[in-house]
Parts: structure tokens; C-alpha cells; sequence
């Protein structure tokens, strides 16, 4: 929304500035301010009602499709579509026309009648002040209609525009030295140059526009194809793909033998106590941490508590000691990220509540606990004489190739209450629901893309006259059409190469974040992906800036001069 409506601000100021000769012609022919005004007016509502009515058509037809793909893909029975975000888009045209195309327009009344005379009079100013605040105060607005409060639209405004300077700075930096690098050259080359230079700050800022487009666009398609795939490359062979849950007291002996005689290797099996946390040090969970953390931290509900009197496999000691005659009577220990999600330290006192029953624990260590290896992992461990005496059941996991996939059928047919997971179909439904979400942000970015262009196209349209002067001097001292060709598609796609590099760089460094913190992967370069967008900024943004500033290669230097 910011960047459609930068676009309609840049290009209502250059209608305003074509219009001030017509504004003086009906002002000599007695037009008063008000009938100005009105007209203007009136074509404002006439271009609401052509871009809401082809906006209404647009969604409509991009909204039937994705519901299409979804009931198709996920097997799901689509809600009716709802007519409050075609109303939002007319309540979002209107004050996005009012806001940023209306207070340029409004200044057409007051155009002298002289100006007819004199084609330097009262030249009409770019955005004052008072523009640019009705313009804030209209994106906030718009903001806070989409996120309904209106601290949040500010953080959202606030965190583009930083997020856009901390990009436009090193964008400006690299096309200064460009000029540079331009002054042992020659021909187009040093023509495109000296162009971005001139405009170096409108350059930076479009630059910026691209670099994060571009960079979000690549770093979606990162995640799916390349940090998911390296994820699931970097499980060790034969890491367990089936849990069996739900394995009764009575069965889990059974269960144990029953598995060894089919030579399926399983890991131990452990016992499950369902339970809840109600305090901690004698406060209640709900006073220490809000609901959404609380639900965040999967501890809104009963937790899967179990014992073990060794530090299981893929556990490792963070803080404190395991059980030792001391504390294995009354200890637990926790999970070290749902301790910081909880505020959780050693020694505190942690309340539970299974049924009727309450008990406590102190927590005697913190552990590191490695997820994605696949094996029975808790967050809560205790000593088993402390959870002996509570109703239990018991979990295991165990690899199983998928030429003996009917020993499941098999196993379900002696125990019919254990449950199995599959742990395959579950990686390929997260992949399928990675899939869509990237789908979904990739229709929504290549929106954000068209708005730059937009925003581009209504920058080069800006800068015509100047560049038509320009060119009358060139072409007068004998420069060749191909020369200002050249120089056109060069100015363009060097700013697209650019934008590419910083998306690049900005990419690859949120994925190795992501890499490192969130995957817990060895950090790892993404070589594949370095060309992708340097190439596409290159390729898109120098063909729809040359398009966009091909008039001016339209106009014989004949005329070029006398315009002159």
C-alpha cells in the first residue's frame, strides 16, 4: 500500500505540473477557482470508480483461482466469500486518492491566468509539508484499518521506512562509486552514469524498493527449496520415521518383544503421565506469562511428563546436575526453551495438577534437547519414583524401510489401541503447508514488485522533460540514437543489478540467521541462489525503465531543440 500509493503521489504531481497551461487557458476564458476545483474533482471520482470497479474484477478472478487450488489441494471445504474486502478496497482507493493524488491536485486553482503568457510563472511546487502530513496521516489510516490498532500501524509504518533507508544507504553508496568506475570509461556507459548520479537519491530509493522485494521473493523460495531440503538431508540414516503411542502399562512389555522379534530396532520405550503446570514459585503460569506465550510454549494445556534415571540420547545438560541422592525424590528437569519461554530458573518450585492430585518438583537442571533427530524426547523429566504411583502410558520410535510398511498393519492388528504416526506423511504435509504459504507470499510479492515498477514508472515519467532537454543537447553535439539507447537500457539495468546484489546479500544472510538459530544446521552458503535475483533485477527493471523512458527516443532532435 505505501509503495501503490507513493506511486499515485509521483504521478499525480506530474499531471499536476502538465495541466497548469490548461488550468491558465480556462481561467482566461473565466473559469473561477471553484469550477477548477470541481472538475478536477469530478475526474478524481471518475478514476475511483474505474479502479475499483477493474480492482473488484482483478480480485474477484485471482480469489476464485486460489479457492480453487485450495479445495483442490487440501481437501477442504472452502467458507463463502465475504463482501468486506471488496468494501475495504473502495474505503483504501478513497483515501488513498485523498490523500496523496487529491492535495497536488487542489493546487491547480491556484494557477495564474498570466501563466498562459509567461511559461515560467507560478510554477507549481513538488510536496509541501502540509501534503506531506496529510499523506502520513492517510497511511496511517489505511494501516490501521487493515491491523485495527492503530500502535501496530505505526510500528508497521515505522519499521518500512527504516528497513527501506538502512537499504537505500548502501544502495546510494554502490552507485557513487559506479560514477567512479564510469570516469575510465566511455560512450553509453558514462551517459547511464551520470544519469543515476544526478537523480542519485530518487535512485537509492528505488533501489531500495526492489532490493527487498526481490530479497523476499528469493528468500521464500530459499526456505522451501533449499534450507527445508538440507534439513532433511542432514538427518542421520535411519533416523526413526514411525512413533507408536498410547502403549498401555500393560502392553508395553508386549509391545517391546513384539517389535524385537520382527527385527524392528526401536528406541526405549518411555512411560507418559498427562499433567499440567499451574504454578511456579506459588504464582499461577497465567499471572507470569500471557495466554498467547503460555499456548506458544504448548504448556496451555496437560504436558506429557515421563522419567528416566540416565540422561537420555540427544540430551545435554545446560545448567545444573542430573539425579543424585540429593535431589532425585523431589526434582524435575526442564526443557531449556520452554524454561526461557516461562521464565523458568533452577531451583524454582514448579506445581502440577493430574486430576485431583497436585504435586511439586524443583527444578534441578535445564537441557538442551535436539528435536529433529526423531526420538522420544519431553520437556519435563522427573525420577521414577516420583511418578510411579499415577496412570501411565508409554511412547517409543523406530526407523522401519518401506519395504516392511505392512508390519504396521501387522502390529495395529495385535495392539488395536497403540497409535501409530507416521512421520513421512507428516513431512510431507508440513512441505505441502510450506508449499501454499510460500505460494500465498509469492502472489502477494509479486504485487509488491508491480507496485515498484509502478512507482518507477511514475519516477522515469517525472523526469521526461528533463531527460528530453538532455537529449536535444546530445543528439545537438551529435550524439547517435543508439548512443541515448544504450545509455537508457544501461542507466536501468545497472540500477536492477544492484537492487539484485543487496537482495542477494540480504537473502543469504537471513538464511544463514535462520541456518544457524532456527534449523540448527551448520552454517552453510547458498551458492544456487546468488544469480538469480541480480539477474532477474537486471533483466525486469532495465526493460520497464528503458519502456517507460522510451519516448523520448520517439522525438526528432529537430523538435527536441525548439522544445528546447
Amino acid at each position: 500500500m505505501i509503495l501503490a500509493s507513493l506511486a499515485i503521489a509521483m504521478a499525480s504531481l506530474r499531471f499536476t505540473q502538465r495541466h497548469r497551461m490548461q488550468v491558465a487557458v480556462l481561467k482566461t476564458l473565466g473559469a473561477t477557482a471553484g469550477t477548477i476545483q470541481a472538475i478536477y474533482f469530478q475526474l478524481l471520482l471518475l478514476l475511483l470508480l474505474i479502479a475499483v470497479s477493474s480492482g473488484w474484477m482483478t480480485a474477484w478472478l485471482l480469489q476464485e483461482w486460489v479457492i480453487q487450488q485450495v479445495a483442490s489441494n487440501l481437501q477442504v471445504e472452502v467458507a463463502p466469500v465475504s463482501w468486506w474486502p471488496f468494501v475495504l478496497g473502495v474505503v483504501v482507493a478513497a483515501f488513498s486518492l485523498l490523500g496523496f493524488a487529491l492535495p497536488p491536485l487542489l493546487k491547480l486553482k491556484a494557477v495564474p491566468a498570466i501563466r498562459i503568457f509567461h511559461s515560467q510563472y507560478a510554477s507549481i511546487e513538488g510536496f509541501s509539508y502540509n501534503s506531506l502530513a496529510i499523506a502520513i496521516v492517510t497511511m496511517l489510516v489505511i494501516l490501521a484499518i487493515y491491523t485495527q490498532q492503530i500502535m501496530l500501524a505505526g510500528l508497521l509504518m515505522g519499521g518500512v521506512t527504516i528497513v527501506a533507508l538502512v537499504v537505500a544507504l548502501p544502495a546510494g553508496w554502490i552507485l557513487s562509486r559506479a560514477g567512479k568506475i564510469s570516469m575510465q570509461a566511455s560512450g553509453w556507459w558514462v551517459l547511464a552514469v551520470s544519469n543515476i548520479r544526478r537523480r542519485l537519491k530518487g535512485n537509492a530509493l528505488q533501489v531500495s524498493v526492489f532490493a527487498i522485494s526481490l530479497m523476499m521473493l528469493l528468500l521464500t523460495w530459499g526456505i522451501k527449496n533449499t534450507l527445508f531440503l538440507q534439513w532433511q538431508q542432514q538427518l542421520p540414516p535411519e533416523t526413526p520415521n514411525y512413533f507408536l503411542v498410547n502403549i498401555q502399562q500393560q502392553q508395553w512389555q508386549a509391545v517391546k518383544g513384539w517389535l524385537t522379534d520382527h527385527q524392528i530396532q526401536s528406541e526405549n520405550i518411555y512411560p507418559m503421565v498427562r499433567a499440567r503446570l499451574i504454578e511456579i514459585n506459588g504464582v499461577k503460569v497465567h499471572d507470569i506469562v500471557t495466554r498467547e506465550e503460555l499456548s506458544r510454549a504448548g504448556a496451555d494445556r496437560e504436558m506429557n511428563l515421563s522419567w528416566s534415571e540416565e540422561l537420555p540420547p540427544d540430551n545435554a545438560l545446560v545448567e545444573g546436575e542430573w539425579w543424585n541422592q540429593i535431589n532425585s525424590g523431589n526434582g524435575v528437569s526442564v526443557e531449556q526453551k520452554l524454561a526461557e519461554r516461562l521464565h523458568i530458573k533452577l531451583d524454582d518450585t514448579l506445581t502440577f495438577q493430574m486430576g485431583a492430585d497436585i504435586f511439586q518438583a524443583k527444578v534441578t537442571s535445564l537441557r538442551k534437547v535436539e528435536w529433529d533427530r526423531m526420538r522420544p524426547n519431553f520437556y519435563m523429566l522427573f525420577t521414577r519414583q516420583q511418578l510411579k504411583d499415577y496412570p501411565r502410558s508409554y511412547m517409543t520410535s523406530f526407523w522401519l524401510p518401506d519395504a516392511k510398511h505392512d508390519r504396521i498393519s501387522q502390529l495395529l492388528h495385535v495392539f488395536p489401541t497403540t497409535i501409530v504416526i507416521d512421520i513421512d506423511v507428516v513431512i510431507k504435509q508440513v512441505r505441502q503447508i510450506i508449499d501454499h504459504v510460500s505460494l500465498a507470499l509469492q502472489v502477494i510479492l509479486i504485487f509488491i514488485i508491480i507496485a515498484g515498477l509502478l512507482v518507477m514508472t511514475a519516477t522515469v515519467q517525472g523526469t521526461l522533460a528533463e531527460r528530453t532537454r538532455e537529449n536535444a543537447v546530445i543528439r545537438a553535439l551529435g550524439g547517435t540514437r543508439s548512443l541515448i539507447t544504450g545509455s537508457l537500457f544501461a542507466e536501468f539495468a545497472l540500477l536492477g543489478l544492484v537492487a539484485g546484489i543487496l537482495a542477494t546479500v540480504g537473502a543469504e544472510a537471513v538464511m544463514l540467521v535462520l541456518q544457524y538459530k532456527v534449523f540448527e544446521m551448520p552454517v552453510q552458503l547458498h551458492p544456487e541462489l546468488w544469480w538469480v535475483a541480480p539477474v532477474a533485477g537486471t533483466v525486469v527493471v532495465g526493460l520497464a525503465g528503458f519502456i517507460s523512458a522510451s519516448r523520448v527516443l520517439r522525438v526528432a532532435p529537430m523538435q527536441l531543440l525548439r522544445e528546447v
